[in-house]
């Protein structure tokens, strides 16, 4: 199976009172990093330059996730608030087989047990979401809360880059 060789994770929070029962924020951000095996991920040919001879270096590919988050709100009046917030994640990996491009792998019956890390994408992937909301209680019997909002994602696989410009 899989095998971690580095894991690393680090994660800040902070929020508070601005001005008192007015003004109020929240921040964050997750920062989680690793290099990981995956079975059969070969990183070249090895000292020979043939695959499947088992002098092929295993791959470690590196993965990354950040996610930033911001959040406010504010008390217009005693019955009426506005809130705001904002948030990304943004995912890299170094190597996703998930789809070989230029038919680096045959499509008949694909092999991935053992897979050149060239043949491997480079992936990307944000999605983003933001928020604006306006709260309000303008009698004892009427409440309302009115949102608007929108979330977005890129999505992206590029080749290698020591595959260069040539599949």
């Amino acid at each position: 199976g899989a095998q971690a060789f580095e894991q690393r994770g680090d994660a800040a929070d902070l929020g508070g009172r601005i001005i008192r029962d007015r003004l109020w924020f929240f921040g964050s951000y997750r920062d989680r990093r690793n290099k990981t095996t995956r079975p059969g991920l070969q990183l070249n040919a090895g000292p020979d330059g043939q695959y499947l001879t088992g002098d092929e270096p295993a791959a470690l590919p590196k993965a990354t996730l950040a996610n930033p988050t911001i959040k406010g709100s504010f008390q217009a009046t005693r019955n009426y608030q506005l809130v705001a917030d904002y948030a990304r994640e943004i995912t890299k990996s170094d190597s996703d087989s998930q789809n070989t491009p230029f038919g680096a792998q045959p499509t008949a019956n694909p092999d991935f047990s053992h897979l050149a890390f060239e043949a491997t994408q480079v992936f990307e992937w944000i999605p983003t979401r933001w928020k604006g909301e306006f709260k309000g209680t303008p009698t004892n019997n009427l409440l309302f809360d009115l949102q608007y909002g929108r979330s977005t994602y890129l999505l992206n696989y590029s080749l290698q880059p020591s595959c260069g410009n040539q599949p």
